[in-house]
């Protein structure tokens, strides 16, 4: 057996030291992780039996420092694991429909000690509040009577998510806040609060943990029951509907799904409603009781429409109205009020798990002995009032009935009950392992006790009671205690023995029992053979000591172990910047091993966000030292923050310590930074960000003139040469807040002049921007061939590229299928290419002459068209194809192919190979050959190859053309072809080389043996000259 020591608490994790992030270093915020004063004790005897196996208690969370006495007649909700509370007026689900009346809805958040976080007030115009509640991610969601679903952070900053219900009055385009009265049916009208209520109005709304679910009344056309109304009549009749939402702590809140009314409900809103939102992704489903006296029931309508209404298959019915009702917080059971009986079922709704009388468990525990002291609600058990609220105990540990201004009944699963007096006004919120209880003085926390907390401190046969008992013994130098310690080693409990006391530590909110079962856990792992502390020794005394700091009064965020494990460490510490707590939750964070990019990034926004002008200097200096000192930490979503609340020079300065360009980028373009967010794009040599950058840049700056650019001329700016290097301390400095001046200005002149020359302008500035950077320029281009044709031809003409800016209207104009759309842009090719000539490139001349001569044609081809009574085509077609078509006709074609020609100043070598193409065409070998007795500017050649093309047909006028042609090696090869072979032996001699004669006895092979023409070719073959 290892050396034994005395024990002693130095072996536990020491508190890690953190530079406070607050202003004081002696803030009551911060966050001392170290044991502190108890805040109460938890005595034993004041546990209570719920059965013989199972006890509950109670802890003294907090006490109250708010000043909300009558908690019973307000509207109360937390969120889950020891989260904000949030503490609206209570109104009737009806009541809040009828007249304007005076406004008192202001909503209050606070933290678990009731400090207060924030107040937010309601609109100056608009509904009244309907209902109040806060979701998993400490979102306070209020809604109001004309639809409006407001989303604010704890700290009552109101969110962009914030949205209106689909068919209220608020989402109504036009319609005022208080409109008049609707005309719904008087029966309705009175079910609502007695009068007529506007169409469009929130009847009842319920939010949960992540979704909500609203019932509006809305107006249907009904086809009339009038006898005396003609066929097809309808009449305007008042109807409710059901809003469901979903995903409330999301980025955009989920999709709002609307249903009618089940019919079961018989057109009545129902007697109560609950939301089973608890599963993740899961679509958001809403129960429902009936209010008919005659045939109570439930109906479940779910978010995702498949299905969406639907009795409860299976249910036996219940026996009155349900008018309370509660879902478990692991949404598997639900439990039901109905008139004075208790009924508990799966999530399912078949076959109730428990039914019981509420009267009959309050006569069960005024005769026990648990129950003394606590009378009957109404005084009298036989006249029992109905619960103020119906809650569960943890997830399935038992159901609260709570008679505010009495107290709380808890009723297990199997039906045993225990009881606990609550003589003023309270609210009680359940939790996922127990029930918190507030009220103007105390914050409570009922549960159940766990198995290893009543182990080791109940039942001493247990290994953790006996090890806590050789602990204390150890201490008072008793020699027993080292016969006890190896009784439990010798019987192998010793392992177990320390577990049940770290499980049981954890479970503790006594911080004087804390230290004894640690002492206990760590004299145990002394007194083993291993010899050294278990790792789970010291995460037990890490998470003991979160939990401890979390529960003073300054946090105010008080929770078990259960409720940190299901949230997480890493989200207390969002939920403590959130409140501003960033000194806990910095602390939290180290102490636990995490992360801190969060919590800093969080501090350095909120920093930013609240100092005055005369302090951006020393706080830009402070929020950049330290965010440098932590790695990966985002700079772009502090420059954020800043830019939001106005702070542009600190925004520009952080900008420039961040590295990742994608996330620079976008804000730098938001902050009208435009020159900037291309330069670090470019730089950055990510060609997808280039192009992101350019289509916004062009989309914002080229349509509206909206982002500003500093130095839009050159290829560089303030920000970005900081970027490249330099003295870093120069962050601080005013040179950005000058350019942002200036830009500024520039935009506010341009904004100030007519939309168009605000217009030219913008696109004048982009052209400039983009044309000093080539990479930049090209992307461009890419996309406005397709996107804005129109602009990237400015844009290239801008850039002096008038050939590229031609061609782009060229494009255009081959794409064009209308005449005159097709003219018009060949007549701003011409243009372009104008500009350029009169601006010194002379190179592009020969280029506006073509297209000047494409629209000359295009006019002629649209004149031939409407001349010709047979339709014919001619637009589309190049000039050869055009004169080829005119000269295959008969009459005039010929002539009207001269005079087409002679227009566009075709040369006439060209117009006669058109001619001898077209008559070749045509088989009219004798006017070919008519054409080939005169003089020919295009020499003899084309005319033999094309009676060669005819043959054997025209073989003789071959013959007869071929020794017209000028050039002899050529005339030698067309009268092979012709196979005249005396005139070919002619021309070989008159060329006088062997070659030729070769040449032609080649192609002669052995069709000409034995005649003249081959002797004389074999003679001058073997000359050899």
């Amino acid at each position: 057996m290892a050396d034994m020591a005395p024990i002693v608490l130095s072996g536990l994790p020491d508190a890690p030291s953190a530079e406070s992030l607050g202003e004081h270093g002696d803030d009551e915020s911060s966050l001392d992780l170290a044991p502190a004063e108890v805040v109460t004790t938890d005595d034993v005897m004041d546990w209570k039996r719920i059965t013989d196996t199972f006890y509950m208690r109670r802890w003294r969370m907090f006490d109250m420092v708010w000043k909300e006495p009558d908690l019973g007649s307000h509207i109360v909700r937390a969120a889950p694991c020891g989260g904000p509370i949030v503490v609206a007026p209570q109104r009737g689900a009806f009541s809040v429909m009828g007249g304007t009346g005076t406004r008192h809805d202001a909503v209050r958040v606070y933290n678990g000690a009731g400090m207060r976080l924030a107040v937010i007030d309601p609109p100056s115009s608009g509904g009244r509040l309907v209902t109040a509640g806060i979701t998993n991610g400490c979102r306070v969601v209020v809604v109001r009577s004309d639809g409006a679903v407001d989303l604010f952070s704890p700290l009552g900053e109101r969110l962009r998510v914030s949205f209106s219900l689909p068919g209220s009055t608020c989402a109504s385009v036009g319609a005022p806040a208080g409109g008049a009265p609707g005309s719904g049916p008087a029966d309705l009208g009175a079910l609502l609060g007695g009068g007529r209520s506007r169409a469009g109005s929130v009847v009842m709304a319920e939010v949960g943990r992540r979704g909500l679910a609203a019932l509006l009344l809305c107006e249907e056309e009904v086809p009339s029951d009038d006898p005396d109304a003609p066929d097809g009549a309808t009449v305007t009749v008042s109807a409710l509907k059901l809003v469901i939402c979903g995903d409330l702590d999301s980025d955009a809140p989920g999709q709002r799904c609307t249903h009618p009314m089940p019919c079961m409900l018989d057109g009545r809103p129902p007697a109560s409603m609950a939301l089973l939102d608890f599963e993740g992704d899961a679509p958001v489903d809403v129960i429902l009781a009936t209010s008919d006296l005659s045939s109570p029931a439930l109906v479940v309508v779910s978010e995702d429409g498949c299905d969406p209404v639907r009795a409860v298959s299976g249910f036996s019915g219940l026996p009155a109205v349900a008018d309370r009702m509660a879902v478990s917080p692991d949404g598997r059971s639900v439990a039901l009020l109905c008139g004075s009986q208790l009924r508990v079922y799966r999530s399912a709704l078949t076959e109730p798990l428990l039914v019981v009388e509420v009267a009959d468990l309050l006569a069960d525990l005024a005769g026990a002995a648990g129950g003394a002291g606590l009378s009957s609600p109404g005084g009298d058990v036989g006249r029992t009032p109905p619960p103020t609220t119906l809650a569960w105990l943890g997830d399935e540990d038992g159901i609260a009935l709570h008679w505010d201004g009495w107290g709380i009944l808890i009723v297990g699963q199997d039906g045993s009950c225990c009881g606990w007096r609550y003589a003023k006004p309270s609210a009680v919120l359940s939790e996922g392992d127990g029930l918190r209880v507030l009220t103007a003085d105390h914050h409570d926390f009922l549960a159940m006790v766990v198995e290893d907390s009543r182990w080791a401190r109940l039942d001493m046969s247990q290994p953790g009671a006996r090890l806590v008992n050789a602990a204390e013994l150890f201490d008072t130098r008793d020699a027993s205690a080292m016969e006890a310690v190896q009784s439990l080693q010798r019987a192998g409990e010793l392992s177990a023995a320390v577990d049940q006391c770290l499980a049981a530590a954890e479970e503790e909110h006594s911080r004087v029992v804390q230290q004894r079962l640690l002492a206990a856990a760590y004299f145990g792992t002394r007194a083993s053979d291993a010899g050294s502390s278990p790792a789970s020794l010291s995460a037990v005394c890490r998470r003991i000591r979160v939990l401890n700091a979390l529960r003073r009064p300054a946090v105010g965020c008080a929770m078990t172990a259960f409720q940190l494990e299901v949230l997480t460490p890493a989200a207390a510490a969002d939920r403590l910047s959130q409140q501003l707590q960033h000194d806990a939750a910095l602390r939290v964070c180290q102490c636990m091993g995490l992360p801190t990019r969060r919590v800093l990034e969080h501090w350095a926004a909120a920093k930013v966000a609240k100092c005055r002008p005369d302090e951006e200097a020393a706080t830009l200096q402070v929020v950049s030292q330290r965010l440098q000192a932590e790695p990966g930490v985002s700079f772009a979503d502090v420059a954020a923050a800043a830019h939001a609340s106005g702070r542009a020079h600190i925004a520009r300065s952080l900008l420039r310590l961040e590295p990742r360009l994608r996330r620079k980028v976008p804000l730098l373009l938001q902050m009208r930074e435009g020159a900037a967010a291309l330069d670090a794009a470019l730089r950055g040599a990510d060609l997808g960000l280039v192009s992101l950058t350019v289509a916004q840049l062009r989309e914002r700056l080229a349509v509206n003139n909206d982002v500003g650019f500093e130095g839009a001329g050159r290829a560089g700016t303030a920000l970005d040469d900081a970027d490249d290097g330099g003295d870093e301390g120069a962050v601080t400095a005013g040179g950005m807040a000058e350019d942002g001046a200036a830009a500024g200005a520039s935009g506010r002149a341009a904004d100030s002049e007519g939309s168009s020359a605000a217009e030219g302008a913008g696109k004048e500035r982009l052209f400039a921007l983009l044309s000093g950077r080539p990479q930049a320029l090209a992307m461009a281009e890419e996309q406005l061939s397709e996107d804005d044709p129109v602009m990237l031809q400015q844009l290239l003409e801008g850039a002096g590229r008038f050939r590229r800016a031609a061609q782009e209207s060229l494009r255009l104009a081959g794409r064009e299928t209308r005449f005159s759309r097709r003219l018009r842009e060949l007549g701003n090719a011409v243009a372009i290419l104008t500009r350029g000539i009169d601006g010194g490139d002379r190179s592009l001349t020969g280029l506006r002459t073509a297209v000047q001569n494409q629209m000359e044609l295009l006019s002629a081809q649209v004149k031939l068209e409407q001349s010709f009574d047979a339709p014919m085509r001619f637009v589309g077609r190049s000039l050869a194809d055009t004169l080829l078509e005119l000269l295959r006709l008969e009459g005039d074609g010929s002539d009207r192919a001269k005079a087409l020609a002679a227009r566009l100043k075709v040369p006439d070598s060209r117009f006669w190979y058109l001619r001898i193409e077209a008559l070749a065409a045509a088989r009219a070998f004798d006017e070919l050959a008519a054409l080939a007795a005169k003089r020919s500017p295009v020499g003899y050649a084309p005319f033999v190859r094309a009676f060669l093309d005819a043959r054997p047909r025209a073989m003789a006028q071959a013959k007869r053309v071929c020794p017209k042609v000028e050039d002899p090696p050529e005339r030698l090869r067309l009268q092979c072809e012709c196979e005249a072979w005396d005139d070919a032996a002619e021309t070989a001699r008159r060329i006088g080389t062997a070659a030729a004669a070769i040449e032609a006895l080649q192609a002669m092979g052995m069709r000409g043996s034995g005649t003249e023409a081959r002797a004389k070719l074999e003679a001058l073959a073997a000359s050899g000259r």
